[in-house]
């Protein structure tokens, strides 16, 4: 008479994975939804815009422009489907959402250096003080939100017991990513 094994059950999902996940889905979400309202100023006429004047007039901001608004989608859809993964402790999910928290992060630096050299002088001798404002409010407070979330990814989901709930063999849980 052979024995089965006794039933295995899942690990715990630690709660600091519940949170990041809850809020991977919602602003993957988020981000999936309002994406393409990023296309609306090149295909619709929008009325007067300076913004949008001010990245068409520099080829630099033009080409970044295009790439960020390929790619917020992209990221969107990573950090949706990451959560949602994550919920379920699937590894692909935790390397997804990784991935997105590196992305993220070099996109963002990349994105606020530019609009710094490229926009930020246009701003500074804007005639309207409510788009010096705007423009200082978006570039000091988005960069940050962006990064700290990439950085809250980056700790919980390297955390040796993260990486254990999500099936990571014992040897390699000493490893950063």
């Amino acid at each position: 008479m052979t024995q089965s094994p006794p039933p295995t059950t899942p690990p715990a999902r630690p709660p600091s994975v519940t949170v990041v996940a809850v809020f991977a889905i919602v602003v993957g979400g988020m981000g999936l939804a309002c994406s393409p309202f990023a296309f609306l100023p090149y295909v619709v006429d929008t009325g007067p815009n300076p913004m949008l004047e001010i990245t068409q007039r520099s080829a630099v901001m033009k080409v970044w422009t295009i790439v960020a608004v390929v790619l917020a989608p992209l990221q969107a859809l990573m950090l949706l489907a990451g959560g949602i993964g994550a919920l379920r402790l699937r590894a692909w999910a935790r390397r997804l959402l990784l991935i997105y928290a590196w992305m993220g992060t070099t996109t963002t630096a990349i994105g606020t250096l530019l609009s710094l050299i490229f926009v930020g002088p246009e701003m500074v001798r804007a005639d309207d003080p409510a788009m010096r404002i705007g423009w200082l409010a978006t570039i000091a407070i988005a960069p940050c939100s962006g990064i700290a979330f990439a950085v809250v990814l980056l700790v919980v989901l390297t955390r040796r017991e993260v990486k254990r709930a999500f099936g990571m063999p014992e040897a390699h849980l000493e490893e950063l990513t």
